[in-house]
């Protein structure tokens, strides 16, 4: 059994498409929280992770390491 479930960073309701690039690994628990809460999630080219809520930035990521990618 998974520990993650898949998050459509572009959701189906808005035209939003199972493509592996669009797609992020979160815990069932955050998963939860962030459609609960309406958290908005981007990644741009590079892979880096950005998490918004409430209108403000919360935690930003880098690109994955070359040992992860």
């Amino acid at each position: 059994m998974s520990n993650t479930e898949p998050h459509h960073l572009i959701d189906w309701d808005h035209g939003g498409h199972t493509d592996i690039e669009l797609l992020l690994p979160v815990c069932k628990h955050h998963h939860d929280l962030l459609h609960a809460k309406r958290w908005q999630l981007t990644l741009d080219a590079e892979r880096r992770l950005t998490i918004t809520k409430e209108g403000r930035t919360v935690m930003s990521t880098g690109p994955p390491t070359d040992q992860w990618a």
